[in-house]
């Protein structure tokens, strides 16, 4: 959805004639780039919970580096307020519900970190061996 959203966003630049078209573009292939940010930080996320990838300290800051790009992209333009109250979806509810499926899904992270239950690849190591 993210990739069509910024294909979208990009098609739409050159056809821009006045200023709100522009503005429209220019949010759409935000839109796009924000749910791309956030589609990879939540997927990450999501795979340190099951114990498919290692909680590394490199991993974890590119998680919090793309989650703080979509901050810095959404809320860090001149016209934000504009923006929102022209277009919300592309401008705040796209960005917002990105940031927190990705806190939900750290928070899940950490708590199943410290739970002693196993992860999906040691249950599937166990079924293999036995």
């Amino acid at each position: 959805m993210g990739c069509l959203l910024l294909a979208a966003g990009i098609g739409q630049m050159p056809k821009a004639t006045n200023e709100l078209a522009r503005l429209s573009a220019f949010d759409l292939t935000l839109s796009g780039i924000v749910m791309i940010l956030g589609a990879c930080a939540y997927t990450s996320a999501k795979r340190r919970r099951l114990g498919e990838a290692q909680g590394k300290a490199l991993r974890i800051f590119l998680e919090l580096f793309a989650v703080l790009l979509i901050g810095f992209l959404t809320f860090g333009r001149d016209n934000v307020k504009m923006a929102i109250a022209e277009d919300p979806l592309p401008s705040f509810v796209i960005p917002v519900c990105c940031i927190f499926a990705y806190a939900f899904q750290f928070a899940r992270a950490l708590v199943s970190k410290g739970s002693s239950q196993p992860t999906s690849v040691e249950m599937a190591n166990s079924d293999r061996q036995g």
